[in-house]
Parts: C-alpha cells; sequence; structure tokens
C-alpha cells in the first residue's frame, strides 16, 4: 500500500510551488489537485515527513493544513458510502491515550457498524473513552484504502481510483459530494 496525505492550500499556488511542498511530503514526490479546489493529495513517506518536519510546521503557518480526522468525520464517511463509491470493510479502535483497544471491544464495535448502527457506535465511543484509529474501505474494484486517525490514506490502487479518491478527500475537507 502507497501512503498519501491530502492537504488544503491556503494561497493561489502555482505548480511549480505544488512541486516545492510536494518534495517536503516524499522522497518521489507525486501529487493530484482536486479540480476547482485548493486541496491536493501528495504522495507521502514518512521518514522523507519526518526530516522536513521543520519545514512542514512552517508551512501549517502560513501555507497550507493537513487532513485531520476527527470520529464526526468518520461517521460522516460511513453515512456517504454508497455516494462515495466505497463498501465498508474495517475499524479499529484506540483509547483516548492513543492505547490499542482489546479484540473483543474493537469487534464489537466494529459489529455494530457492519449491522449499520453508526450512531450508536459513535454515541459510546466517549462513554468508552475511545477514538476511531483506522477505518478501512474497499473500492469498486475491491482495491483497499485505509484513512487514519492522523489524516494519513493508503491506498493499494490509487492510480486506477484516483477520482473516487479525490472525492473522499473533498468529502473529508469540505463535506461537498
Amino acid at each position: 500500500m502507497k501512503a498519501y496525505k491530502g492537504v488544503k492550500l491556503y494561497n493561489n499556488y502555482k505548480k511549480v510551488h505544488i512541486k516545492d511542498i510536494a518534495k517536503i511530503f516524499s522522497n518521489n514526490p507525486y501529487y493530484t489537485i482536486i479540480k476547482h479546489s485548493d486541496i491536493v493529495i501528495f504522495s507521502y513517506t514518512p521518514d522523507c515527513y519526518l526530516l522536513n518536519l521543520s519545514k512542514v510546521e512552517e508551512c501549517l503557518i502560513d501555507d497550507f493544513s493537513l487532513l485531520i480526522i476527527t470520529d464526526y468525520k468518520i461517521k460522516k464517511l460511513l453515512d456517504n458510502l454508497d455516494k462515495l463509491h466505497l463498501k465498508f470493510n474495517t475499524i479499529s479502535f484506540n483509547t483516548t491515550n492513543n492505547e490499542q483497544v482489546d479484540e473483543v471491544t474493537n469487534d464489537f464495535f466494529q459489529q455494530l457498524i457492519i449491522n449499520g448502527n453508526f450512531s450508536a457506535v459513535f454515541n459510546q465511543l466517549k462513554d468508552y473513552n475511545l477514538k476511531v484509529a483506522e477505518c478501512g474501505f474497499l473500492l469498486p474494484d475491491n482495491s483497499i484504502v485505509k484513512i487514519t486517525q492522523y489524516g494519513t490514506i493508503y491506498a493499494t490502487d490509487f492510480e486506477e481510483n484516483k477520482q473516487i479518491m479525490k472525492n473522499v478527500v473533498d468529502f473529508m475537507f469540505e463535506g461537498n459530494l
């Protein structure tokens, strides 16, 4: 699986500047722009990103914001799976202290989601001091996409599903369908 980051640009950037930003995120820079938007999806290599963390921090002030995933955004994503051409696959949870949840608890909440009880799950997460760690989906060609709590998107076949991925990232930032 390859990793990607969704980024919302604050300024009217030209492609040459976007290429420079792409180098902050990956040693093999790749990006795709969401049309009529200031949202870009960059390839992401954690090692490169960590080496450039000071540049990222500078850019976060004036140039862009990173996609942040909340439980609310995941719930809205689950509510709109058909419109986004996704199928629920898996979900995992952490405690609010970022500790892994035991398998029984994780399976219990996952089964509620499979049964379509999204509201019940997300109402109970607070009671159990849990949050979504990662959510996995199947795309129409049965390739997998995972979205982590840190906004990292893992995809097995991004290019074949580029438009769907753009729609998902746009939805996660703007709520557009």
